[in-house]
């Protein structure tokens, strides 16, 4: 709160590098990691609050929030991979000399799309033969001294401290998902996605994207195992259809809670994964030969997709307006009434302040508090049936 008292005006844009490297002038050099975490919570805490604040304040636009926030988780998993190296390095020794490991973002992460709350999505990858130098601990295997690193990265970015805590770590999207171990070698993720990968795995590696570490390896990763497996050629479209939408209703009856999960803006009919799994069967579809429409976001995705004439522009703009109303009331549920999951209320006062603050009640005339609320669960219900049509026409097979 200092801190935006003491500014004259908060900055509606830090850009990444900015943020990357105030972030490592506050960590420095000091080997405490306590003062390091405190250090990294608080500039976190300080980003958050400045983008909450412009937010709901309209200042920002969806895709800003998304882009603030993503930048912000970026920076921070970046500065903390060298301490969680460093901590490794103590107790076995230098790395072995080819050794690298580089942090894949997938999920809302890897799309620049992260919310107030999201977990990170992350896969580690490495390579390198040989051992560590050896340390207090002794030495260790390549395999065995990344996924320390991975694993201790990952308890620093969780770790409660007094500032609070970084975020929560979601690893399940690594190759075989709770069961595969923490680091995958390169060559035994190419491997994987050669012959073993589902199609749930595909979708989430549309959205893979950089999130700290050896870069090189990123890159070969993306281009050796992630393209050959996401944009294959020749794709069965009906198999293909059939596949998502069964996977899609799996989600909605076994996830989305609600009365009859009309109020999950994520999980429910019509709801954000209606419009990012139309998207993605596009891209699975048409991305072979479309190198085009290879595109991370769901909104630059769609922008993509019309462009080359995969999506009318019709659809294109009901699908791109219902995921900008969709990710705004999520977004607003869970920065200004502190709630990870993203069910609606489905009444009462906690329905009327949530719509007050979307913006709905002072149109058209509207005094009564009941006003807001009824706007709100009209346009969420107009903006829902119109996504669950798109779906329905391009996607469902029921």
């Amino acid at each position: 709160v200092d801190a935006v008292l003491v500014s004259k005006a908060l900055p509606r844009h830090v850009p990444a590098e900015q943020m990357g490297a105030e972030l490592a002038e506050r960590l420095g050099p000091a080997d405490d990691v306590e003062l390091a975490l405190q250090a990294a919570c608080r500039f976190r805490n300080e980003q958050l609050l400045r983008v909450g604040l412009l937010d709901l304040a309209g200042d920002l636009s969806v895709e800003d929030v998304s882009s603030e926030l993503s930048d912000l988780a970026r920076s921070v998993v970046r500065a903390l991979l060298p301490v969680a190296a460093r901590d490794v390095a103590a107790a076995f020794g230098p790395p072995a000399p080819e050794s690298r490991l580089a942090v894949v973002a997938l999920g809302s992460l890897g799309a620049g799309e992260l919310s107030y709350g999201s977990d990170l999505d992350l896969l580690f990858l490495y390579e390198g033969t040989g051992e560590s130098g050896g340390g207090p601990r002794g030495r260790a295997s390549v395999h065995e001294y990344e996924a320390r690193v991975a694993q201790r990265l990952i308890t620093l970015l969780s770790t409660p401290v007094r500032e609070g805590f970084l975020y929560r770590i979601d690893p399940r999207l690594r190759p075989s998902g709770n069961q595969g171990t923490l680091v995958t070698s390169l060559a035994a993720f190419r491997d994987y996605h050669a012959v073993r990968s589902q199609l749930w795995e595909r979708q989430a590696l549309i959205k893979a994207g950089y999130a700290g570490g050896d870069r090189d390896l990123f890159e070969r990763a993306i281009r050796e195992v992630v393209a050959p497996a996401v944009w294959r050629a020749d794709p069965d479209p009906a198999a293909l259809r059939a596949e998502i939408d069964g996977l899609r209703r799996r989600m909605e009856a076994e996830l989305a809670a609600g009365e009859g999960d009309r109020y999950n803006p994520k999980l429910g009919r019509g709801g954000i994964l209606d419009v990012e799994f139309t998207v993605q069967f596009l891209q699975l579809a048409h991305g072979g030969r479309l190198p085009e429409v290879r595109v991370p976001g769901t909104l630059p995705a769609l922008a993509a997709l019309e462009r080359a004439s995969v999506l009318s522009q019709r659809d294109t703009a009901d699908l791109a307006e219902a995921d900008r109303f969709l990710r705004r009331v999520e977004g607003r549920l869970r920065i200004a009434h502190d709630v990870r999951h993203s069910l609606l209320p489905a009444g009462g006062r906690p329905l009327e302040l949530l719509a007050r603050g979307l913006g709905f009640g002072a149109e058209r005339g509207g005094t009564g508090r009941s006003a807001a609320g009824r706007q709100l669960l009209d346009a969420y219900r107009r903006q829902t049936a119109r996504v669950r049509a798109i779906y329905g026409r391009l996607v469902g097979t029921a």
